[in-house]
């Protein structure tokens, strides 16, 4: 604990709330201590601020403390910074500082809409309502209903069905808060939607729905049917029904039936479990020969009723009744329905000749397929409401003394029917067979026949068996409709006995349906009686119920006139049986069924309750039974139920505002509007016709579920410069449920089905209004600022500028903003289309711009490919018209903005391979730069993009990516040699800094911990890391950036350590570019062994002509590598196989087919083409290779030549083995080679014998320091021409050049070859060593090994092609020379009418040069002076031909001829004086040197 010397310094300086929540208190204490003062202090604080700070004064204990608290409360989002001040008694005030910042608090919720779906009554779901508090301090919530959607309602539902854990918590900063909502539906069939809001102390407030729906339980019976068939009188027989539970939770079922009925049920109620059976076992005991007919109704508990026909036919001896069959029930009950029960009646009598005709009554006539309602309508209908009505709908008799006959109590029974009715009461030991209890209950007669509508009396009695029980049984009557006598069958559709089976046959069991008899179902009839035999002096049986449910029973909101039903459960818990009546109900709207009856000991019942009101209001009740007849013992269940209209509201007093609109332009305004009723309703939307074009509604209909709430989003659209009211009407109306239409169509009421079709439910339709208000008008855009630059992006980067749009008018504009090139020529170019849709994004495209209002646009730059453009950002005005198109209008002049823009890959090419002593050419063709180039600058592949982002390992990246194998060739092995070294030369020829990198295969390779199991290692990785290991290939530097532009060296290295093969997978990576796989190569070979190699495995000749004289021919490369003499020896025999294939005609021959080659050195294999027919040849050739007379190498050169016909055919292209080579050499890097050609590739075109052709290039020293010396060395390469080089070797100081100038003399012999010039070089440290220095002496070829580090060689390409002379040659036109001729003459004529031209040969007049001298001794005359050709050679004429003018003077062959010599030295000439003067020819030179001759 810390000490203090004294009270005030214990008190802080400074007190900061931090951040606190509005409305919210948070509070904090301060402690003071009095360390050392035996005696009390007093204390006592100033405070003037609006911190709360209890208590303002106080006693300190000596050695004791004081709790200060400190609270506030902001009521706004401030800073407040206060001051307090303590006053300690005998020590000085103390200031303490209080800050707090308050803030408001923001929550949001996971969803607004929690949909539980249909559960069980019984079941429950449990659904997560995430609070997050996005602000930065804690907040308070409370849940509550939404008051305000609530006083919209006219009618309240109560529901409980939605629950939550928690109604109220503190959500801290930037966390979440759960809370769990709970849905347990009570109501069957009921649709709960409740809308609840979550408020914060702050002010923040979340509205969110819950809805869910009680479904019953689904049961069903395994028939609707249950025919015991033909029983003889005073037999039994019985039937098996299943009653399935196919929900997910018990229920309960009552059948209302009595055991001691003919048709008797072992159980009348009981539980099924869920996904279960239970199997309801039906007796059948008939004695009086009549067919019987009973639907027996099942109620099932939350909530459904079952239906059961049970059918049976009795037959004695004497009679036998027409048999009952399930099609003959629903026919009748059909014509029931329809009210064609008289036709019926009429055809059933007759026998009929097929079944057909006796049914073809009720072809056109619906069944009878009851839905929920009509099967409560008929279950429940009142006794007296039926075709056969009787007059009471139970018996109570009250007490009655044991084995005495009580008063006979009237029985009426009336007859609606048109027809004869045959009534008999079936009374066991009467009308029905006895049972083993007696009977208590009688009704006499026991039976009689009514006339149409006509009454007849009985009489019922009471007679107890037992003293001190009660008695309760559902006496029933059967009603059969009486047929007119007939010979066949009497008035009850009997027949007897002899008749039936002597028409069939003795024994038979042929039905008699077979025989098209119509069998009429009798009409059922229950009458409950009850009464029991305690006299006054004995207490009756004291009732023990319970109700499930126990409370209230509710019922699910309806429209009028509609019926809903509910069940509910009496258990009867004492040992005793209980009889129960209902006492009157008084809302006239709830109806029970049934309104009597008997209760088992331990057993139950179940009862249903209809509600059918007919007026929207609130409805409630309370449903009261006595039991067992005493007053005392009541119970009463609170029933309850909303009937309403549909209604609904709507926000803002029905009203929507536009603001003013440019014309054309559409706004979007929603509305929210609630089903304030508790039923669903239906709703349409209806626009009036005059405003159909400038407004349209989304959505137009729709339904909406109870209290749901929806925003309909109104589109207006201002066509006219005018303003704008008007209504639209929504007409609402509920939703009409078909199965509502069985409260007026069924069986329980005859002759309704004849206007089924014709029904119509009152849809309860309402009419509302909203007003919308607007106006339409014109307006004007600025934009700012008037530039916008981005510079250069790199593809895939992105880039953000920012502008500002105004709307300068009073009225919205609908505006676009929209990219266009600033060259209108590219407006509809596809390309620059794409490019700006897929590289521009707006954060505002286009909307709405309130009128004097600015709208902050950001505008990304996305490159996805190269692209340098202009554009101009433009707005527009979309107006939208009826039967247009959308027009888009450019607004003013100044909403336009300039955009400049640029994108550009990180794009690295590889421009240059190059090794002091191989040819650029051959490392060029080993490394497949092409390939690897063309690889390098195609666009990014998925694959490549998912290696950038790291999506795919290493390893699988060598097996997808491209992959280019960079052969480093063949070295031989001694000890302590240098490695190969290659120097590769790359740039950045994008418009954006670009890195690139070397990956080597241990670069990501974690360091293994000496304790570590590894198992062991691959050969090919252990191959892998002794390559590594030993340094075998090498690149340095592995990485490195360029700018734009720049170029870059990197050295590749292949170290000859050991004698074998070596590969190693390297993967070079521009860094959000391109990705390749490069497999590293090279081989060491033994010493002392030659080696051969060809250039190329495959030699393809230039295409000829067919019908040469003689073969034309092209030398071969061949090279010993190695370091030893070989020989080599061209098999001849496949040769002669292909010559003997081809007519024996020399297509290939091989002048020198054997030969000896010295290590290191070069030579040539000539081959002779000469095609015999238009088409391709090929061959292939072995060439052993012998060392001391042993074959140790044997190499395959394959042959290929192509000949054409010259006059039917256009020549193919000529093949080149120096394809897509730099032209020259790209860079002088640091730490490069300085000494370089000025052009690598020389071309000297089509020779021909006898004609001199003239080449030129330069050579220069790029060294500042350092002298050279080159020499040109012998080659076999110009097969017999002559090839003079001037000068062909020398010495060249730093910093200078040397012209090389070439002269071919071709050979009589027609020849092509393609090739290299060696050019060696030897530096001034090497000069200086050999005492060499300045000399001219050519060096032998053994002084210019290429061992030593002063040497170096550089590669100079020829070409040289021949013009063929075959007895097809083609003449040429006369009108091509004169083109020609005219072409020359035009360009003489430039030549000499530029200034330069005269210039220069006024300098030569006054200073020739050494060449002028060498062609005329003489003075060259005057520019001024030369007026004709006769002036140049005859002096002595001084007067000039008129002919001679200047048009025609340069026409003249001698003078062309003259000229062309004077041009062709003059060049050169000019050349080497630009040299001497030190001037710098690598870009100038190229327009003079790069030329192909004509």
């Amino acid at each position: 604990m810390e000490v203090f010397p004294n009270i005030t310094a214990s008190i802080p300086e400074a007190l900061d709330f931090g951040f606190c929540p509005i409305n919210e208190v948070t509070s904090k204490t301060v402690t003071i201590h009095n360390p050392f003062h035996k005696t009390p202090t007093q204390i006592s604080i100033v405070n003037n601020s609006p911190f709360i700070i209890s208590p303002l004064s106080g006693t300190i204990q000596g050695r004791g403390k004081l709790d200060i608290a400190v609270s506030y409360t902001p009521t706004d989002a401030n800073v407040l910074v206060a001051s307090v001040i303590f006053q300690v008694q005998n020590e000085e005030d103390k200031l303490m500082k209080i800050s707090a910042i308050g803030k408001f608090s923001y929550i949001t919720l996971n969803k607004n809409v929690f949909h539980f779906g249909e559960l069980l009554i019984g079941q429950n779901d449990t659904k997560n309502l995430i609070v997050k508090n996005q602000s930065v301090v804690p907040t308070t919530f409370v849940i509550e209903e939404d008051t305000e959607v609530q006083a919209s309602f006219g009618v309240q539902s109560p529901d409980n069905s939605f629950a939550f854990d928690l109604m109220t918590g503190i959500v801290p900063a930037g966390q979440s808060f759960l809370i769990k909502i709970k849905y347990s539906p009570t109501v069957v069939y009921m649709l709960s939607a409740k809308n609840f809001i979550i408020r914060t102390m702050g002010g923040n407030s979340q509205r969110f729905t819950c809805i869910g729906s009680g479904i019953g339980l689904q049961v069903s019976l395994s028939s609707r049917i249950c025919n015991f068939g033909e029983v003889r009188s005073g037999n039994s027989t019985s039937r098996i029904v299943t009653l399935e539970n196919q929900s997910a939770l018990p229920c309960s079922f009552t059948f209302y039936v009595d055991k001691r009925n003919i048709f008797s049920f072992k159980t009348i109620e009981g539980n099924i479990a869920a996904k279960s059976t239970a199997r309801i076992v039906v007796y059948f005991t008939p004695k009086e020969t009549v067919s019987y007919y009973c639907r027996a109704f099942c109620l099932i508990k939350n909530h459904m009723v079952l239906y059961l026909d049970l059918v049976g036919t009795c037959y004695d001896i004497l009679q036998r009744p027409i048999p009952l069959s399930q099609k003959d029930i629903e026919v009748f009950r059909t014509h029931v329905l329809m009210g064609t029960i008289n036709r019926l009646i009429e055809s059933a009598p007759s026998l009929m000749g097929s079944s057909e005709e006796v049914y073809a009554v009720s072809a056109e006539i619906p069944m009878d397929e009851p839905n929920q309602i009509a099967l409560h309508k008929e279950m429940m209908q009142n006794l007296s409401e039926k075709m056969i009505s009787i007059s009471e709908e139970f018996i109570d008799f009250g007490f009655c003394l044991k084995d005495r006959t009580s008063e006979g109590r009237s029985i009426t029974v009336k007859n609606k029917l048109p027809f004869f009715v045959y009534v008999m009461w079936l009374i066991p030991g009467e009308t029905q067979n006895p049972l083993e209890s007696p009977q208590a209950f009688s009704v006499s007669p026991t039976s009689a026949s009514i006339s149409p509508n006509s009454l007849a009396n009985f009489q019922a009695f009471f007679r107890p068996y037992e003293p001190g029980n009660y008695f309760f049984q559902g006496i029933t009557c059967q009603v059969w409709i009486k047929r007119p006598k007939q010979p066949q069958i009497d008035e009850l559709g009997r027949m007897s006995t002899s008749q039936t089976m002597g028409s069939i046959g003795a024994g038979s069991n042929i039905h008699l349906s077979r025989f098209g008899v119509m069998a009429i179902p009798p009409l059922n009839i229950t009458l409950p009686m009850v009464g029991h035999s305690f006299p006054s002096n004995i207490q009756p049986f004291i009732p023990d119920i319970k109700v499930s449910p126990r409370k209230h029973i509710k019922f699910p909101p309806c429209s009028p006139g509609d019926s809903m039903y509910q069940s509910f459960e009496i258990i009867n818990n004492a040992d005793t049986p209980c009889y129960f009546r209902l006492l009157s109900e008084n809302t006239g709207v709830f109806k029970v069924f049934p309104q009597v009856g008997f209760i088992q000991a331990k057993k139950f019942t179940l009862l249903t309750i209809e509600y059918h009101p007919n007026s929207p209001q609130n409805y409630s009740s309370a449903i009261k039974f006595v039991l067992n007849h005493s007053s005392s013992q009541v119970i009463s269940i609170k029933v309850s139920g909303v009937c309403c209209d549909p209604t609904i509201f709507i926000d803002n007093e029905a009203k929507i505002f536009y603001p003013p609109l440019y014309t054309g332009v559409s706004s979007k305004q929603k509305i929210g509007v609630l089903n304030s009723s508790h039923i669903p309703i239906d709703y349409n939307i209806e626009i009036p016709d005059k405003y159909r074009d400038e407004l349209t509604v989304e959505p137009v209909t729709g339904t909406m579920y109870p209290h749901e709430k929806i925003f309909v989003e109104f589109t207006f659209n201002a066509l006219k410069q005018q303003e704008y009211r008007f209504n639209v009407p929504i007409r609402i109306k509920r939703v009409i449920d078909l199965a509502q239409d069985a409260n007026y169509i069924g069986y329980f009421n005859p002759g309704s089905g004849e206007h089924m079709h014709n029904l119509r439910q009152d849809p309860l339709e309402k009419l509302y209004h909203i007003t919308i208000h607007g106006s339409g008008g014109t307006g004007m855009v600025d934009m700012n600022p008037k530039n916008i630059d981005f510079d250069t992006v790199s593809v895939g980067f992105s880039s953000v500028r920012t502008f500002t749009l105004s709307n300068i008018s009073n009225c919205a504009i609908f505006a676009k903003l929209v990219i266009i090139p600033k060259d209108r020529s590219l407006l509809q170019d596809e390309d620059s289309k794409q490019v700006i849709n897929s590289s521009f994004v707006f954060d505002f495209k286009e909307g709405v711009l309130a009128a004097n209002s600015n709208q902050k646009v950001n505008l990304r730059f996305v490159p996805n490919c190269r692209s340098q453009s202009e554009y101009y950002i433009q707005c527009f005005a979309k107006q939208s018209f009826p039967n247009h198109d959308i027009r888009e209008t450019p607004l003013n002049e100044d909403s336009k903005i300039e955009l400049t823009a640029h994108g550009d890959f990180p794009v690295i090419t590889l421009i240059d391979l190059r090794a002091k002593n191989i040819s650029p050419s051959h490392l060029w063709r080993r490394f497949n730069l092409t390939n690897t180039i063309n690889a390098i600058l195609s666009p990014l592949t998925a694959l490549e993009i998912k290696y950038n982002n790291a999506e795919i390992s290493q390893t699988l990246a060598q097996e997808k990516l491209n992959h280019f194998e960079w052969d480093f060739g063949k070295l031989n092995f001694v000890r302590s040699a240098e490695a190969r070294k290659l120097r590769l030369t790359m740039q950045n020829i994008g418009g954006v800094t670009a890195s690139f990198r070397f990956v080597f295969p241990d670069d990501n390779k974690l360091e293994t911990e000496p304790w570590v199991d590894t198992g062991e290692t691959p050969p090919e990785v252990a191959f892998e890391d002794h390559i590594l290991e030993n340094k075998i290939f090498e690149v340095n530097p592995r990485g490195g950036e360029l700018q734009c532009n720049q170029k870059f060296d990197v050295e590749l290295s292949y170290n000859p350590v050991e004698i074998g093969k070596h590969s190693l997978n390297v993967i070079f990576q521009i860094i959000h570019g391109k990705p390749i796989v490069l497999t590293l190569k090279g081989e060491t070979l033994p010493p002392k062994r030659g080696y051969l190699t060809l250039r190329a495995p495959e030699f393809e000749f230039e295409p000829l002509p067919i019908g040469l004289g003689v073969g034309v021919t092209q030398p071969i490369k061949i090279q010993n590598i190695g370091d030893n003499k070989i020989t080599y020896e061209v098999d001849n025999s496949a040769l002669e196989d292909f010559i003997s294939e081809n007519y024996k005609f020399p297509i290939f021959e091989i002048q020198n087919k054997e030969g000896t080659i010295d290590p290191g050195e070069v030579t040539y294999l000539f081959c002779m083409f000469k095609p015999l027919e238009s088409k391709e040849y090929s061959v292939t050739l072995p060439i052993n290779v012998k060392e001391r007379q042993n074959v140790i190498q044997t190499l395959y050169l394959r042959l290929k030549g192509k000949g054409y016909h010259p006059k039917r055919e256009n020549p193919p292209p000529s093949p080149t083995i120096f394809d897509q080579l730099p032209i020259c050499r790209s860079s002088f890097l640091p730490d490069s080679s300085n000494v370089g050609f000025s052009v690598e590739s020389i071309d000297f075109g089509k020779a021909k014998f006898g004609e001199q052709i003239h080449r030129m290039v330069v050579i220069y020293n790029k060294s500042q320091t350092l002298e050279l010396k080159y020499n040109f060395k012998a080659t076999e390469l110009i097969c017999g021409d002559e090839l003079v080089l001037d000068p062909i070797s020398g010495n060249l100081g730093p910093n200078s050049q040397v012209p090389v100038k070439l002269t071919l003399n071709p050979n009589r012999i027609p020849t092509i070859y393609e090739g290299e010039l060696e050019c060696v070089i030897e530096w001034e440290n090497s000069l200086k060593l050999s005492g060499r220095v300045g000399s001219r002496k050519s060096m032998d070829n053994k002084e210019l090994s290429s061992g030593s580090s002063s040497f170096e060689s550089i590669f100079l390409r020829i070409k040289k092609s021949t013009v063929f002379e075959s007895p097809y040659a083609i003449n040429v036109d006369s009108t091509d020379l004169e083109l020609v001729k005219t072409i020359f003459k035009q360009t003489i004529q430039n030549i000499v009418s530029e200034p330069d031209t005269y210039n220069l040969l006024e300098e030569l007049y006054h200073e020739p040069s050494p060449l002028m001298e060498q062609l005329d001794n003489s003075e060259p005359p005057s520019l001024y002076n030369l007026y004709s050709l006769e002036d140049v050679f005859e002096e002595e004429e001084d007067e000039l031909e008129p002919d001679y003018v200047l048009e025609r003077l340069y026409l003249k062959d001698e003078f062309t001829d003259l000229s062309r010599f004077i041009l062709e030295s003059t060049v050169f000439n000019a050349i080497s004086e630009a040299i001497y003067q030190e001037a710098d020819l690598m870009n100038s030179g190229k327009n003079y040197i790069n030329m192909k001759p004509t």
